[in-house]
């Protein structure tokens, strides 16, 4: 993991160098540690998995409900 923050740093550089980038500014941070609050996921993408979530557990709720009604209409006939 050590060794991917420098190769990081270096394709951010030139990445910038490439699009134009000013050699005499640096407009970018460099990477000097990886902590657990890189790792950690952002609050819109744990809204985003709340309202997935939801989804799920709806669309389960009524497929259930929907073969509860065919077997319904299974038995009546």
């Amino acid at each position: 993991m050590v060794e991917a923050i420098p190769e990081h740093n270096f394709k951010v550089e030139v990445r910038w160098l490439t699009k134009g980038g000013d050699p005499g500014r640096s407009c970018w941070c460099p990477v000097a540690e990886i902590t657990l609050d890189h790792l950690r996921p952002s609050p819109a993408w744990e809204k985003q998995r709340a309202e997935l979530q939801l989804a799920k557990e709806c669309e389960a709720e009524i497929r259930k409900r929907l073969t509860d009604i065919h077997r319904f209409r299974w038995r009546v006939s």
